[in-house]
């Protein structure tokens, strides 16, 4: 059994991080591979170019209220959904780290591309405030340099 906690850390300020409830149930990962197409006189078929690509992972945030108020439902969405907006005019979005076990993204670097969050089961004695919430949130990955192929093959890419 893994016993060790599951964190979202805001890189650009270590000290905004949220711990991951629950492991989430599942994680879609997708390359995505872009190509521009080069039509050529007299061929059947055009030739194409491999000009770039992207990484993208997805999955589902599980927050339940551990407070009386369920104020803390609130606040972890809150915290979620801030980690894509820009600081007004003065910071862009942050970059983030997902800590997800020793090996499993360990060398990765995200932003937060969307989040879509669904509220369910109401407290009616606090106000309406839900006890639960679900987010399903999209990271793309970013990279200050091009990774060659040995460095995505590597189990800590």
């Amino acid at each position: 059994m893994y016993n060790r906690p599951l964190w979202i850390v805001n890189l650009d300020n270590p000290t905004q991080r949220t711990q991951l409830q629950f492991v989430p149930q599942d994680l879609d990962e997708d390359q995505d591979n872009t190509s521009a197409t080069i039509t050529s006189p007299g061929r059947n078929l055009p030739i194409y170019h491999h000009v770039g690509g992207e990484n993208i992972i997805e999955f589902t945030l599980d927050w339940t209220s551990n407070e009386v108020n369920n104020f803390d439902v609130l606040d972890k969405v809150r915290f979620i959904t801030s980690l894509g907006q820009s600081d007004g005019y003065t910071k862009k979005a942050p970059r983030l780290k997902l800590i997800w076990g020793d090996t499993l993204y360990s060398n990765a670097i995200w932003i937060l591309h969307s989040v879509k969050t669904r509220y369910l089961m109401y407290n009616a004695v606090n106000e309406m405030r839900p006890t639960h919430a679900m987010q399903k949130i999209i990271l793309n990955r970013i990279s200050p340099t091009n990774p060659t192929k040995a460095e995505m093959m590597s189990i800590n890419y």
